[in-house]
């Protein structure tokens, strides 16, 4: 099963581990999960900007902080801005962020 294959419920879950978890601005939860769901796909900005509350030419600067917390957090993979069209996260990528999650989910369940 491919992360396309998760259903709406199954992605609102995925939203809210990111949140939970690791990041602590939920639009940024909302970007990635876009990405996430669109992996090896340029996603377009104007689809980005749909799933979010931000204004268009804020976006970037949010991309440019979810960058940096994916990095602080120790996330290998990026977001590539495609040049004109939007932003990609690679299959690879989006298999390591939700590889994370789960393992997460597992410690939480362990630990209680």
């Amino acid at each position: 099963m491919g992360v396309r294959d998760i259903n709406s419920l199954e992605w609102l879950g995925v939203e809210l581990a990111l949140n939970r978890y690791f990041f602590s601005q939920r639009q940024h939860c909302r970007i990635l999960a876009t990405l996430i769901r669109h992996a090896g796909l340029t996603v377009r900005s104007e689809e980005i900007v749909k799933n979010t509350a931000y204004a268009a030419d804020a976006m970037k600067v949010h991309i440019c902080h979810l960058r940096q917390a994916m990095e602080d957090l120790g996330f290998a993979c990026k977001i590539e801005n495609v040049k004109g069209a939007g932003y990609r996260l690679s299959e690879s990528g989006a298999a390591e962020i939700m590889a994370r999650i789960v393992a997460t989910l597992d410690y939480v369940a362990e630990a209680a």
